[in-house]
């Protein structure tokens, strides 16, 4: 291989950078400012997007989500403005250069006029390098088509610019430039995945090995054994016959010939390493994958495809998804946009912007209306009929009871209630009809001789659910005891695909709907009516029974924080794996 086919098979210089490497500013000559020990830090970060299929795809797949359908504002005429100087195409670069280099480099012109505005153009951060600092900012910037060996061929300076001072508008040209160095005291963008380059440079140095050796045959996939002619030329013409015939010239050393003594026992051929070697390779891809996908902060490997890393342990691959969904949209992709946003604020208000401008999503692919499976009917089945015989309807409890108090269930944690129901939850059974129940008791009810309480609860939240279990719940419109929940949770095929994998159960009190759902649990307080005693029911700030008082009457109205918590409110949003 020549030199110049060398640099263009090689344009990664692997393990270059260690963390003392990347965190010095070092002059290296014509007073630029240097990027990286040898000033191509940029260079090598550009070659890991380019050599690493796993990361180069979560580069991409990032920047469809994060710039989605582009940037749109309510306001006709600033999003006139928007369409002109930032497209949805010059969005996707803006994005790319801040994920790849955590650095932006927008050229900004003006025209005829001082306050005119004539293009904003999105440049390649590693064709810049600092070369001027004003106050601790960099404030002078030159560019060239490539740093790669600058300093030893002497390259000239393509062109030089200062930083763009949007408030100064007789500044016909400069710079805006953007970096995030993270704990790095450089002048330039030190990237949010720089703790994975190690695993970049994994999967990358697998393919090259992996390429090297099918490109020179580094092992033979047959063996052919003949009897030698006790002639070693004429042996040796023989083996290079049958490997040409065999394989062909540009083959060669893909099949091995062997010559046994005349008369000796044939060898015994076993099986080469080329299963184990296989399996070596793919636990490295596999561990490379991993790691790529950590530092990108990328939940499930079911967002990103044609990777071998296992998915999480969801039972269900449609609800992984949409976790996976969500939970990037929290942890990454809201994230990147308000940064962006942000960055973008002075050139939005120096081009007149006056309104809000956001990112718009894609809008997403029709849904395929198909017969339910037979899980999926046979969970509707079973929760139809619970919400059926469970529960009491406002009309059956008014008729004798009055509501004094509307809240969030009680945030107070008690775990020997559950212990108290333990015992009666074994006890109940499903009743056969729709008949409600407005005398049925529980033990969160206040007893003193008779009922004077009743603790019932409520599903609330979002009004429209997006899930079949929670319009539903929502459209049942009914108020439940707390044993009627649990039941509920203890009947198999209610909501099952959100439960814990391997179940068909999980606790409906806690976690409502499952993971990223919307709703919550309401407590409703009844008092008997002409038992009312000092409460004025009539009075809307009677609506705040005290802990106390429901103490006084004999009530036990304290649940589990979570029964009040939206699953999407919860560290998990609700994820029970």
């Amino acid at each position: 291989m020549n030199r110049k086919e060398q640099d263009n098979y090689i344009n990664v210089n692997l393990s270059r950078y260690t963390v003392k490497g990347i965190k010095d500013n070092p002059k290296v000559g014509g007073g630029v400012i240097g990027n990286g020990f040898d000033n191509l830090f940029s260079d090598y970060l550009n070659g890991l997007a380019t050599k690493s299929p796993t990361h180069q795809n979560v580069l991409s797949d990032l920047n469809r989500y994060i710039t989605g359908m582009g940037l749109v504002s309510t306001n006709p005429a600033d999003q006139a403005i928007l369409d002109k100087f930032f497209s949805k195409r010059k969005l996707r670069k803006i994005v790319d250069s801040k994920l790849v280099q955590a650095t932006l480099t927008l050229e900004v012109i003006r025209g005829k006029f001082e306050d005119e505005i004539k293009a904003v153009i999105c440049h390649n951060p590693a064709q810049f390098r600092v070369n001027r600092l004003a106050d601790g900012t960099p404030d002078g910037f030159l560019y060239r088509k490539s740093w790669d060996r600058g300093d030893r061929y002497n390259y000239k300076i393509s062109a030089e610019f200062d930083r763009i001072d949007l408030k100064d508008k007789t500044q016909k040209s400069g710079l805006f430039y953007w970096y995030d160095n993270g704990s790095f005291p450089v002048y330039y963008g030190r990237p949010k995945y720089i703790s994975g380059c190690d695993a970049i440079e994994l999967e990358i140095s697998a393919y090259t090995g992996v390429n090297h050796g099918v490109q020179n045959g580094m092992e033979a996939s047959k063996i052919i054994e003949l009897e030698s002619s006790g002639d070693p030329d004429a042996d040796a013409k023989a083996i290079q016959d049958i490997t040409n015939d065999l394989s062909g010239v540009a083959n060669r050393g893909k099949v091995a010939v062997r010559m046994r003594p005349a008369g000796a026992e044939p060898m015994t051929i076993t099986e080469s390493g080329s299963s184990r070697l296989a399996d070596t390779y793919n636990a490295i891809f596999e561990l490379a994958e991993s790691g790529i996908l950590k530092c990108h902060g990328i939940p499930s490997s079911s967002l990103i495809s044609g990777l071998t890393s296992k998915s999480t342990a969801f039972a269900d691959p449609a609800v992984e998804m949409e976790w996976a969904k969500e939970e990037l949209k929290f942890k990454v992709i809201e994230d990147e946009r308000e940064e962006i946003l942000e960055i973008l604020e002075p050139i939005f208000e120096d081009l007149g912007i006056q309104g809000e401008v956001n990112f718009k999503d894609r809008t997403e692919a029709p849904k395929v209306n198909v017969e339910p499976t037979q899980m999926a009917k046979e969970e509707t089945t079973v929760l139809d009929s619970l919400l059926s015989s469970l529960g009491e309807t406002y009309e059956d409890l008014e008729a004798d009871y009055s509501i004094v108090d509307i809240r969030d269930a009680n945030a107070e944690l008690e775990d020997e209630l559950n212990k108290q129901l333990e015992g009666q939850l074994k006890a109940e059974k499903l009743a056969s009809t729709g008949t409600a129940r407005p005398n049925s008791k529980s033990e969160q009810d206040g007893n003193k001789g008779t009922v004077q309480f009743k603790v019932r609860y409520r599903y609330s939240g979002d009004a429209t659910g997006e899930r079949e279990f929670c319009r539903k719940m929502l459209s049942a419109n009914k108020l439940y005891r707390k044993e009627d929940i649990e039941i509920m949770s203890r009947t198999p095929n209610v909501n099952a695909k959100f439960s814990p994998k391997g179940k068909s159960t999980y606790d409906i009190f806690l976690w409502k709907g499952g993971v990223y759902c919307h709703h919550k649990w309401e407590r409703v307080t009844f008092v008997r009516r002409g038992l009312e005693g000092s409460i004025d029911v009539s009075n809307p700030n009677a609506n705040t029974l005290s802990e106390s008082q429901a103490d006084q009457r004999g009530m036990n109205p304290n649940n589990n924080p979570l029964v009040q918590t939206r699953p999407i409110d919860t560290p998990t949003r609700g994820k029970l794996n």
